[in-house]
């Protein structure tokens, strides 16, 4: 009997950082099949280091709502070897300046920044994959200008209300925008559309106040309701023919020419 409690006292003190440790490291870290999740921080620091701890270096995936409301934390430094961050893993940090993405991060989740509105973010990491709906949505200050060639897919309104967007290029695994995806990115002057694109689904670009022109791929096959609803500043938009385009999809761009051409190069070689 004795042999038996002492066992399951050093499986218990063994196991402790995995799980349920965050009274006393300010953590909880979850262990499942290998992969090491980051569940719960509850410290009030400033600067968040996971690079500066054995344990918490060695993170695949950063779990869901870990950060959520926290209005400590102004600098997040993240490992290589992150894999994964999940749903509103950073939603509403409002004092969030900055934060280190590695190269190794694949997948950003569902709604994972949304409204750090004072995130500065420059680029996205080379080997992302997915950006799931809604990951950077009123994330008013970041100001990347490339999607990583590796990004397969991009959810809807993954940057709505990125007002600080200026000019953008996409990558050409992307098939479709999705619904509002840059809706209210009011400073987008400029963008790439791949020469994959098919689809531009219902109010993708809504009121993108600077977008001035916009040159459609060959590729290209509707344009769905409203898609550019509110854009005051456009003034042409070159496309293929034979492209559905929805009800309203232009509606209330008041000066815009639209010319049906077969488009044969990229206007935007030297971007």
């Amino acid at each position: 009997m004795k042999k038996t409690l002492l066992a399951l006292l050093l499986f218990s003190l063994s196991s402790g950082f995995v799980k349920g440790q965050t009274s006393q490291s300010g953590y909880e870290l979850s262990d499942s099949a290998g992969v090491l999740e980051l569940v719960k921080w509850e410290r009030k620091d400033s600067i968040v280091d996971l690079t500066k701890d054995e344990k918490l270096k060695q993170v695949k995936v950063i779990g869901k709502c870990c950060f959520v409301f926290n209005d400590y934390i102004k600098t997040v430094i993240l490992p290589e070897g992150l894999e994964v961050i999940n749903g509103r893993a950073f939603d509403t940090c409002k004092n969030l300046h900055r934060i280190y993405l590695p190269n190794s991060l694949q997948v950003i989740g569902q709604n994972s920044f949304n409204m750090c509105e004072n995130l500065r973010l420059y680029s996205l990491p080379r080997n992302l994959k997915r950006i799931e709906y809604g990951a950077f949505w009123d994330c008013c200050r970041i100001t990347i200008s490339k999607i990583p060639n590796t990004v397969t897919f991009i959810g809807g309104k993954a940057f709505t209300l990125c007002e600080s967007i200026r000019e953008l290029a996409l990558p050409d695994s992307v098939t479709e925008i999705k619904e509002r995806t840059f809706a209210g990115c009011k400073g987008l002057r400029k963008i790439k559309l791949p020469d994959s694109l098919r689809t531009i689904e219902k109010y993708a670009f809504a009121r993108c106040l600077s977008l001035g022109e916009i040159s459609l791929p060959a590729s290209m096959q509707r344009i769905g309701v409203q898609a550019f609803i509110g854009c005051t500043s456009l003034r042409l938009v070159t496309l293929p023919q034979k492209v559905k385009i929805e009800n309203n999809a232009f509606d209330l761009c008041k000066d815009v020419v639209i010319q049906e051409i077969q488009i044969t190069s990229d206007p935007y070689s030297s971007y």
